[in-house]
C-alpha cells in the first residue's frame, strides 16, 4: 500500500488500524450483511436470537433445504415465514455463496448473540414529561 501515490507509512498504519477496529460484528448485522433475499435487519435479529451463534445459524441454514425439521424450526421463529426460510436455504444451498459467507466470516469476529444487550428498556416508546421548575436552568 505504501507504493500507492499519496500513501505513506503513517497513512497505511492508520488505514490498517481502522480496518482492524471493524473486525468485530454483531451476529444480526453479520446475517444481514450477507444480503440474503427477504432477510432484513429485524429478521436477522430474530434469527440471531433464535440460533445464538454464527455456527449454529450456518449449520441450520445449510440444512433447511434438505431437512424438514430444520425448516420447521426456522419457520417457527416469529418473523420468518416459508418464503424467507426458502431464501435462506437457497442462499446456503449454493456452494458459491456458502463459501463466500464462510470466507467473509473467517475474517471477522462474531461474538455470540446476547438478547437484550443494547436493546430498549422499559421506557422505550414512551414520552416522559417533567413538570415544575429546574433551579439550575432558565427558559432562555
Amino acid at each position: 500500500l505504501e507504493d500507492l501515490p499519496g500513501m505513506g507509512p503513517r497513512k497505511v498504519a492508520n488505514l490498517l488500524r481502522s480496518v482492524d477496529s471493524r473486525r468485530v460484528l454483531a451476529l444480526p448485522r453479520a446475517i444481514y450483511a450477507l444480503g440474503i433475499r427477504m432477510v432484513g435487519i429485524r429478521t436477522a435479529e430474530a434469527l440471531a436470537e433464535h440460533y445464538g451463534t454464527a455456527g449454529a445459524f450456518v449449520e441450520a441454514a445449510a440444512r433447511v433445504s434438505s431437512c424438514p425439521t430444520a425448516a420447521a424450526d426456522m419457520t417457527a421463529i416469529h418473523g420468518v415465514g416459508v418464503r424467507t426460510c426458502g431464501e435462506v436455504g437457497a442462499f446456503f444451498g449454493e456452494s458459491v455463496t456458502r463459501d463466500l459467507a464462510s470466507d467473509l466470516w473467517d475474517t471477522i469476529q462474531i461474538p455470540p448473540y446476547r438478547p437484550g444487550v443494547g436493546r430498549a428498556g422499559p421506557l422505550d416508546g414512551k414520552a416522559v414529561l417533567f413538570t415544575g421548575q429546574l433551579e439550575s436552568m432558565g427558559r432562555r
